[in-house]
């Protein structure tokens, strides 16, 4: 399993997204289309999230930055966050 992008109920109007297996470039950009649909507040579940390429680092810094709300992050996810957020 490359990527596995999953929407679950939407509650007091935030949408969970969980995205499951590999961030990868072709995975990225379904990310960025799949959320650009989405009205209102959303939420990204990456806690079963286990790689992401510099692609998929940046997709999620950007939605993070367009105010999506990431949980479940991994130590390492984190710190690559982190560090594209310096640049």
């Amino acid at each position: 399993m490359r990527l596995r992008i999953a929407r679950r109920s939407a509650r007091m109007r935030v949408t969970v997204l969980e995205v499951d297996g590999e961030l990868i470039r072709e995975g990225a950009a379904e990310l960025r289309r799949v959320c650009g649909r989405i009205r209102g507040l959303l939420r990204l579940d990456v806690s079963n999230l286990r790689a992401a390429d510099d692609d998929g680092i940046l997709a999620l810094r950007d939605l993070r930055r367009d105010g999506a709300e990431i949980v479940g992050i991994s130590p390492y996810i984190g710190l690559r966050l982190l560090r594209a957020d310096e640049e």
